[in-house]
């Protein structure tokens, strides 16, 4: 896939649809005792810290990790460049979707 820098969710819902599939599901989506995000020092996820960063400062936002693109002729939106997950299946999917488009 051909991937470009992304831009801040529009709505919550893209904020929880991105949450479900890749932070939730991610082993560095880790979420402290008081159910926040944990912080990066801590064992907890770059990306999701400087994406909540960027609630109060927009210049925060990790777009180089946070990406956009189209493979085969289908657009994607609000993909995490650093997923890593447990479920077999789900990161077979996940490098499928990441390798680049054979011409």
């Amino acid at each position: 896939m051909k991937t470009e820098p992304s831009t801040p969710f529009s709505n919550g819902t893209e904020y929880e649809n991105f949450m479900f599939y890749f932070c939730y599901r991610c082993k560095k989506g880790l979420i402290n005792e008081n159910g926040f995000a944990e912080y990066p020092e801590n064992g907890g996820c770059h990306i999701w810290d400087a994406m909540e960063t960027a609630r109060f400062d927009i210049t925060r936002w990790p777009a180089d990790k946070i990406v956009k693109g189209e493979k085969e002729g289908r657009k994607y939106w609000h993909i995490c460049t650093e997923f890593d997950g447990e479920d077999k299946d789900v990161m077979l999917a996940y490098k499928g979707l990441m390798e680049e488009d054979k011409e």
